[in-house]
């Protein structure tokens, strides 16, 4: 393409809040270095509250009719009808992001489970949180006998404490709506919410068998000794997204879309990580936005049409993924995905909150809310404030 278009790409690659640092200074320096900024979502919350990005509505040549602009994610991500971010097929990995279940098919054979009954029941609309928390029952087993449940024993479930606010929004919950002129509002506390919270509190983040990690849980690091349960295979099923060292597991694994509250839910909800999936803006000191424009239209609709087909096919479903049928449920996964603006913003870090709630496994939300209520209206009508009308 950049032959096609006589454009050239050139990247700076950087980590740390050094990258957050210096990108603001360029840009208040008035400086164009940068035409357009990639990085995880709530990394972008500083660009906006300063006014640094453009709003990708105004670009010229931005069409969201189409279908390489993933409309579900762009309505979370917008505020007021302004979108400072925006994701395309150019940013596999916020795909590759997304959480969902992984099952143990090998484990799941031996405990009389066939994952193609769980495929099915995905199909049928039947793969709910019931059928996930009667098959997470069947999982656990104190492997070295010696009377306590920890990280190297098997599990029923298994995930980051972030794993467990996505099976929340999996059922339809959502820290921070949005009313029909695109304005957020905290949705936290209903009484859906409340029963909601009440069956998972009460059946599966509660239960002997399930394992919910903080960064350092029980004493053991997270991404050293938590991670390896399923690596090793003593998970049966696994809360997390797909990762390039699966290609090494020694056994057969399914993927599953994350489980709905119950058969009357008419769709799967699916959401990625806040701080690791992708997202581009566009810096207001950006000098020739058309160009930038017509570019990233022109490469994201490639990326839809080219490089998303050869994606599933030359590395997903041979490299990755360890079925046919798997292909079918990241299709259901990669067309659900979409951003709570509350997690997405994370005003008052209430993800922290609601990945608290699913580790302690006590429905206490009014009261972690009320400890952040303050903290996170302040944040949301700074950033509103920003934004304007």
């Amino acid at each position: 393409m950049s032959e096609k278009y006589n454009f050239n790409i050139n990247y700076t690659e950087s980590d740390g809040s050094a990258r957050i640092t210096a990108v603001m200074n360029t840009v208040l320096a008035g400086d164009d270095a940068w035409q357009v900024l990639v990085d995880g979502g709530n990394f972008f919350n500083g660009f906006i509250l300063n006014g640094m990005l453009n709003d990708m509505n105004t670009l010229k040549y931005q069409d969201y009719s189409k279908p390489w602009w993933h409309e579900n994610l762009n309505k979370g991500i917008s505020l007021r009808n302004h979108l400072y971010m925006s994701v395309s097929p150019m940013l596999l990995l916020t795909y590759m992001s997304a959480y969902h279940p992984f099952v143990n098919a090998d484990l799941a054979a031996n405990l009389g489970v066939d994952v193609k009954d769980l495929y099915q029941d995905v199909r049928d609309g039947k793969w709910t949180v019931d059928r996930m928390i009667d098959l997470a029952g069947k999982g656990s087993a104190d492997l070295n006998g010696d009377g306590v449940m920890d990280h190297t024993d098997q599990w029923g479930l298994q995930s980051a404490a972030f794993g467990g606010y996505t099976i929340v929004v999996g059922s339809g919950f959502q820290i921070a709506r949005k009313d029909n002129n695109d304005e957020p509002y905290f949705s936290m506390i209903s009484d859906e919410s409340m029963t909601l919270w009440d069956k998972l509190c009460g059946k599966l983040f509660s239960d002997s068998g399930t394992y919910l990690a903080t960064q350092n849980f029980k004493g053991v690091n997270i991404w050293d000794g938590q991670y390896a349960i399923f690596r090793e295979g003593r998970a049966l099923v696994f809360i997390g997204n797909l990762e390039n060292q699966m290609r090494e597991y020694e056994y057969n694994y399914a993927v599953l879309p994350m489980p709905k509250y119950d058969e009357q839910q008419e769709l799967y909800y699916h959401t990625a990580s806040c701080w690791n999936a992708p997202m581009m803006g566009v810096p207001v000191t950006a000098a020739d936005t058309d160009t930038v424009s017509f570019i990233l239209e022109a490469m994201s609709k490639a990326s839809y049409e080219d490089v998303m087909p050869a994606f599933y096919r030359d590395y997903m479903e041979r490299k990755l993924v360890r079925d046919e049928e798997s292909i079918e449920m990241l299709n259901i996964i990669y067309n659900s995905i979409f951003f709570d603006c509350g997690s997405l913003y994370n005003w008052g870090a209430l993800v922290e909150a609601a990945g608290e709630l699913a580790v302690e496994g006590v429905n206490n939300l009014p009261a972690k809310f009320a400890a952040k209520e303050s903290a996170a209206e302040a944040e949301m009508k700074a950033m509103l404030d920003a934004v304007g009308n």
